[in-house]
């Protein structure tokens, strides 16, 4: 049951990072941290599901996204305090 939730909810991030960078605001630096964090929120999900069900590729992927969105999420703030 445990897996069936956090695959699912994984999805359900990554969907709408997805939905968000398609639009046409994806590059305001708001836009681009919403999706940046809804595409972290979706690692936070497939990590553990990764590590229960023994996946290690999708887990060393999933790691390495968690470290490049944490970075993008890093520099949309710096972006957004320098416009302030």
């Amino acid at each position: 049951m445990i897996t069936i939730i956090l695959d699912w909810t994984g999805t359900f991030f990554i969907i709408l990072g997805s939905i968000f960078i398609t639009s046409k605001k994806a590059f305001k630096p708001k836009i681009r941290l919403l999706t940046l964090s809804f595409y972290f929120l979706s690692n936070i999900f497939w990590i553990p599901f990764a590590i229960i069900l023994e996946t290690y590729g999708l887990l060393v992927t999933q790691i390495i996204l968690l470290i490049i969105n944490l970075k993008g999420i890093f520099n949309c703030f710096i972006e957004i305090k320098k416009r302030l």
